[in-house]
């Protein structure tokens, strides 16, 4: 169980994401899409050669009524992380992981200080349940308390 932190340049965050996700390829798990679309996400992955059957997406930026994935808020954490939770339940026991595409843009709809409790608790979840988690933050604009919180909580950091 690993909690990773990926900073990255902005326009980087997508490459990231994918890279993170070339390394779970053919694994279960759970992607957080807080910046693209699930439909425009699937294309990626395709286009990467990066096998997700075993990916759920939990997507904050796709209307409700799209399929193959689960639908949240961005600017509701709680539901949110009732969400990924009940998402975390759904998958087997084994190697699991969740990873976040853009982790920051939460604090465009959210105080960055309830945001980095929501960093915490994830955190505290993931360790809990023996999961790896990656978060995926763009260096720009992000506040300095959240990136002081998700540097506190991850075991590796990148960038």
């Amino acid at each position: 169980m690993v909690v990773s932190l990926i900073i990255t340049r902005g326009e980087k965050t997508t490459d990231a994401f994918l890279t993170q996700l070339q390394k779970v390829s053919g694994e279960i798990g759970i992607c957080v899409l807080l910046m693209r679309k699930y439909d425009e996400m699937v294309r990626l992955l395709a286009k990467k050669n990066i096998k997700s059957d075993g990916f759920l997406f939990v997507d904050g930026c796709s209307s409700p009524d799209e399929t193959n994935m689960i639908h949240t808020s961005l600017d509701n954490l709680t539901l949110m992380s009732i969400t990924i939770n009940e998402a975390i339940q759904a998958l087997p026991k084994e190697r699991r992981f969740v990873a976040f595409d853009a982790f920051g843009t939460l604090a465009l709809y959210n105080a960055p200080r309830v945001v980095a409790k929501f960093a915490f608790f994830l955190n505290q979840q993931v360790r809990e349940l023996g999961m790896d988690c990656v978060w995926i933050v763009a260096r720009e604009g992000l506040d300095p308390e959240l990136l002081a919180t998700l540097k506190q909580c991850a075991d590796v950091i990148e960038g």
